[in-house]
């Protein structure tokens, strides 16, 4: 379901173009990535459904869940912000 602000966002190229959302672009050739998504957020579905799209072009995808977070608890200053942060700084140190 496409909510209001999405159409205001999108505006006259649609909700389904690649430069509005990438879940509806080529996926192939993507290099490895790790995606955060808060179980409670509202983009979980899209997030979820681009992370499979991507996996069956052929790329790696680690999707990292947060029970019950929303979408930005990696910066939140609580316990669960703080270990995805941590996260955040492992994946980039280990590059």
């Amino acid at each position: 379901m496409e909510s209001v602000a999405g159409r205001v966002y999108a505006g006259a190229l649609g909700s389904d173009q690649p430069t509005v959302s990438p879940l509806f672009g080529d996926l192939g050739d993507l290099p490895k990535m790790n995606v955060f998504v808060g179980g409670a957020e509202l983009l979980r579905p899209s997030i979820e459904a681009f992370a499979r799209k991507a996996t069956e072009a052929g790329t790696e995808v680690r999707l990292i869940l947060g029970d019950d977070q929303q979408h930005t608890w990696p910066i939140a200053p609580t316990p669960e912000g703080r270990q995805a942060l941590g996260q955040v700084v492992d994946i980039v140190t280990s590059c």
